[in-house]
């Protein structure tokens, strides 16, 4: 989880920024159990990265 990704500038008017290293970030690794495991997400992609190269195989740049 990342967190700080955007920051406030004037708190009364609520305006927020994206961060590019203005503020510091904080990055917290295992921050909660995964919904599915990391082998079952990878075989995941797997099957969507095979199925894409099928779609893409008859098309042209234009």
């Amino acid at each position: 989880m990342l967190q700080g990704k955007t920051f406030t500038v004037d708190p009364i008017s609520k305006r927020r920024l994206e961060n590019y290293g203005e503020e510091d970030q904080y990055y917290v690794k295992n921050h909660h159990e995964p919904i599915v495991s990391e082998d079952v997400f990878n075989m995941a992609q797997d099957i969507l990265h095979k199925r894409g190269k099928n779609r893409r195989r008859g098309t042209s740049s234009v």
